[in-house]
């Protein structure tokens, strides 16, 4: 791929952002472009060696904050005729609705995934705190002399220890798993914001 076409392809899929960051990043790939071929690489070594259009926008979208993308999104272009600002307003009570049903079940969502990482790592929390009162027991124990049940309530505290710090990993697995989820819900809300870019 030339470094036109990259640059074109990328122009593309960045078409929902403001005018200024499509054109910034435009030069800082093409000037990325040209210093790998000041190092010597051919021009579709130097394209092939920076990622693809759709990784680099991809990329690119996840940091763009929401808010300035739907800014953008619903700035308008033009001025509007009174007859689309009597339908919008006579449409309100249908798309409105709409709007804030999506955004009701995304927010659920959200806060579903997140109920879910709360009340996973309580488990190893409640696990620790037993243990710890059962390790404070076998002391009591073991200054009361009943060595029958020290051997047993230690057992048992290093039992959920070992149990809660397994959990604790497992746990910890989980929420990443949670944390990326979020994201590409947010990255998709993006891509839904921004288009799928201009086509030819």
């Amino acid at each position: 791929m030339t470094k036109y076409d990259f640059l074109e392809k990328l122009e593309n899929k960045l078409a929902g952002l403001p005018r200024c960051d499509i054109d910034s990043s435009v030069e800082y790939y093409g000037e990325m472009i040209d210093e790998k071929m000041d190092e010597g690489l051919t021009e579709d070594e130097a394209v092939a060696a920076i990622g693809t259009p759709e990784e680099i926008a991809d990329g690119i979208l996840r940091e763009t904050p929401l808010a300035k993308l739907v800014k953008e999104r619903v700035k308008p272009k033009r001025q509007l005729t009174a007859l689309e600002i009597v339908l919008i307003v006579l449409g309100a009570p249908l798309w409105l609705p709409i709007i804030i049903a999506i955004l009701a079940v995304v927010f659920s969502v959200i806060v579903s995934l997140w109920a879910i990482v709360i009340s996973l790592w309580t488990v190893p929390l409640s696990l620790g705190l037993a243990a710890v009162a059962v390790l404070l027991l076998t002391i009591v124990n073991l200054i009361a002399c009943r060595f029958g049940r020290v051997f047993l309530m230690l057992g048992v505290g290093l039992f959920l220890l070992g149990f809660g710090l397994i959990w604790s990993v497992v746990c910890l697995y989980m929420t990443k798993g949670i944390i990326w989820i979020c994201k590409m819900i947010f990255l998709l809300i993006k891509k839904c914001v921004v288009g799928k870019g201009r086509t030819k």
